[in-house]
């Protein structure tokens, strides 16, 4: 048999491509030192195979191995692209809600619970198409732009958290202290003319308003920063989020105790809130205490 005869290989060294040569003169090249170990081969230049892997001592053996690997990886490659195929329209999705799992439900409705504030972009969904529980806005299949119903499209930010400095926090604070202001100021004057008896004393009256000064402020904080919100109006106007330390939204609870943990931040000369500038993540005392974080939401 001469060198011409039989299969024909292409021979590929550090990216550049020679050949074609027959199994005799890739004995000689072998012999010669022609080509390193970590040299490929192939029939037809698409599919690569190792050095190693062409028995030169037998051609009709050599090609029929060499074209039953390439076959093997092209088999391989098609249904790895068959498989990407699938629509998200076919996957049936689980998502979790404050702790709490539901599911199976289809992509439209997980569609609808995003396009109607019932799901944040933060809060966790899993499919058997994913390895675990992710959040909805690094899911692939659900980015902007991808999955899209009559409800709207699946829009969410993605990337790491980006946490709030502590200027951007104080501006929100002082925002939200004017609102309270406001509300508070309204109430004792309520307090004071409609609500409490002629009989009641001024000292009364202050401790009674006290009181509810504080379970209004409670409240606002509470119950914004744990709705689909996650924010009051302050942080929605410098576009800031309060979220847990995986990005998810809070419950009441946690905001509860994030509220009144800002008692602690306020002693010894505020230092709890001067610790955001301080720690990695921007996290005053109270937001250490209930795992929080607040992001940049913008």
């Amino acid at each position: 048999m001469s060198a011409n005869e039989g299969p024909q290989y292409f021979v590929r060294s550090m990216g550049k491509v020679v050949g074609p040569f027959g199994l005799e003169q890739l004995r000689k090249l072998r012999t010669q030192g022609r080509f390193g170990p970590g040299c490929e081969v192939s029939l037809d230049r698409a599919s690569w195979r190792p050095w190693d892997s062409i028995d030169t001592t037998d051609p009709a053996a050599a090609a029929r191995k060499t074209r039953a690997a390439e076959a093997r990886e092209s088999a391989a490659a098609q249904a790895a692209a068959s498989a990407q195929v699938v629509t998200v329209a076919e996957v049936s999705w689980h998502y979790s809600k404050n702790g709490q799992a539901f599911g199976p439900v289809p992509q439209s409705q997980l569609e609808s619970l995003f396009a109607t504030g019932q799901l944040a972009p933060t809060d966790l969904v899993w499919s058997d198409a994913l390895p675990d529980w992710q959040r909805l806005s690094d899911v692939p299949q659900l980015r902007p732009g991808q999955t899209k119903s009559g409800a709207g499209t699946l829009s969410a930010a993605t990337g790491p958290l980006r946490y709030a400095n502590f200027w951007k926090r104080l501006a929100a604070q002082i925002f939200d202290q004017l609102i309270l202001g406001v509300i508070t100021s309204g109430f004792t004057v309520l307090l004071a003319t409609v609500v409490i008896p002629a009989d009641v004393t001024v000292q009364q009256v202050y401790i009674l308003a006290s009181i509810g000064s504080l379970v209004i402020n409670w409240l606002y904080f509470a119950a914004m920063e744990s709705s689909t919100t996650q924010a009051t109006l302050g942080k929605l106007a410098i576009e800031l989020r309060v979220v847990d330390m995986h990005g998810q939204r809070i419950g009441f609870g946690r905001a509860s105790g994030r509220f009144f943990g800002k008692i602690l931040s306020g002693l010894m000369l505020c230092i709890g809130y001067l610790m955001i500038g301080m720690t990695p993540k921007r996290q005053a005392m109270h937001d250490l205490l209930t795992d929080c974080l607040v992001i940049n939401h913008d």
